[in-house]
């Protein structure tokens, strides 16, 4: 499941924590906010370290948890920044999601690792 503000440019759902949350819950709340989805199960995979080298945010640790969920999906009604959710078969997510420079052999790693 693929999720995406402006319908050209698709990428996973995901965020950051917001108050005291912990990582699953903030799963939880982003893919229900992003994807009208319930997260059902999951599995941490991992995690990803990254620092911000400029903008707004540079000098900022960005972590990511990464994660292998099933999930139950809602009807569609978007309510936040996300518009649009695509469903394609995870062999051929990795090709639809505009990835950041550099970052194709993370998230290659990330789906090897949930196919397993």
């Amino acid at each position: 499941m693929l999720v995406s503000s402006d319908g050209r440019s698709w990428g996973l759902p995901g965020g950051r924590p917001e108050g005291d949350e912990d990582w699953r819950a903030t799963l939880d709340r982003e893919v229900l906010e992003e994807a009208c989805a319930r997260v059902e199960t999951a599995s941490l995979l991992g995690f990803s370290r990254g620092l911000y080298t400029k903008g707004r945010e540079e000098d900022l640790v960005l972590v990511r948890a990464l994660w292998l969920a099933c999930v139950a999906l809602d009807p569609w009604q978007p309510a936040h920044e996300i518009k649009h959710r695509l469903l394609v078969p995870s062999d051929e997510a990795l090709a639809r999601i505009d990835l950041p420079d550099g970052q194709l052999p993370i998230y290659q790693r990330w789906f090897d690792e949930a196919a397993t």
